[in-house]
């Protein structure tokens, strides 16, 4: 499994086109997303650092949905190999 940096992450600065998405410490910025195309309204990059922001949580919520349908035993293989897929795309090293 590959480490990111630990949850919560929250957008810490939005400063016109520019929004920076950092760990619950504070420090150094994960990430952040711009806006400078007209084609890529201010609107699109917000949520976009929002969506970045809610990746930690979005993952564990996934492992736990994913956890609920193998033990409910049905077949849900379609479900659960999209969920995987998911996790391992984020977890790849």
């Amino acid at each position: 499994m590959s480490k990111h940096t630990a949850g919560p992450w929250f957008i810490s600065d939005s400063h016109g086109h520019t929004h920076k998405i950092r760990g619950d410490d504070g420090d150094a910025a994960i990430c952040q997303t711009s806006h400078w195309l007209p084609s890529d309204p201010l609107n699109e990059s917000i949520a976009n650092a929002r969506l970045i922001a809610a990746s930690p949580e979005l993952l564990e919520a996934l492992k736990d949905a994913l956890c609920a349908l193998e033990v409910c035993g049905r077949d849900f293989d379609h479900v659960t190999g999209k969920a995987r897929a998911a996790i391992e795309k984020a977890e790849q090293p």
